[in-house]
């Protein structure tokens, strides 16, 4: 997954393009395939091949969630192109902590950009289409919101509670917390990963 950020800024940007009349339920939208790190439903119902069909999304939320699974498909094949290295058959056993560190960087950056902290109240908005506990979508909601509440710019810190309560591995947390430090301080790293979302956008829309 993409953090959040990440997706309310793909979203809005085509969110002319789908013609929304619902803002709230289509960011809300945005980031609820992610919800189920806290709901525990299965991944292949909030990512499921058919979301990507044009005709399935048929309302603003569904656009919204289409919009997630679009980005996350595109994003797994811009990053293996622009960190060979980091995501090689021999670094195959560190793909995702590369790539969850990748990811908070990315929307430390994308969070500026569009100045997040105005979106977070639309995040009110939650749907459990899969059935799922309403009231787990909401919490993961909260914890979204959390992370872009309070300061600016955001630092990695101000990721730890959100990743100390995804159900990681023992342990993961704290590796993705030191790993995405170390990426911080790597100059060729942090330019790369600045121009990450425009050339994801760029193989989408072309």
């Amino acid at each position: 997954m993409s953090l959040e950020a990440t997706h309310i800024r793909f979203a809005l940007e085509l969110k002319d393009s789908y013609q929304i009349k619902n803002l709230p339920a289509y960011l809300a939208g945005a980031i609820y395939p992610d919800s189920r790190y806290v709901t525990t439903i299965n991944r292949n119902l909030t990512h499921a091949e058919i979301c990507l069909n044009k005709n399935w999304a048929d309302t603003d939320f569904k656009k919204g969630w289409q919009t997630h699974n679009i980005y996350d498909l595109k994003y797994k094949k811009i990053s293996s192109l622009i960190f060979p290295d980091l995501f090689s058959q021999e670094n195959k056993k560190n793909w995702w902590l590369h790539s969850t560190s990748i990811k908070i960087l990315q929307d430390i950056n994308d969070a500026q950009i569009i100045g997040i902290k105005k979106y977070l109240n639309y995040l009110d908005y939650a749907l459990n289409p899969n059935g799922e506990d309403i009231a787990g979508v909401k919490k993961y909601n909260r914890m979204v919101k959390n992370i872009y509440k309070n300061k600016k710019p955001l630092e990695v810190e101000d990721y730890e509670n959100f990743i100390r309560l995804l159900p990681f591995e023992n342990g993961m947390a704290d590796k993705i917390l030191r790993q995405t430090k170390e990426f911080l301080n790597n100059p060729e790293i942090i330019n790369k990963i600045k121009n990450l979302y425009q050339q994801t956008l760029g193989i989408i829309i072309k």
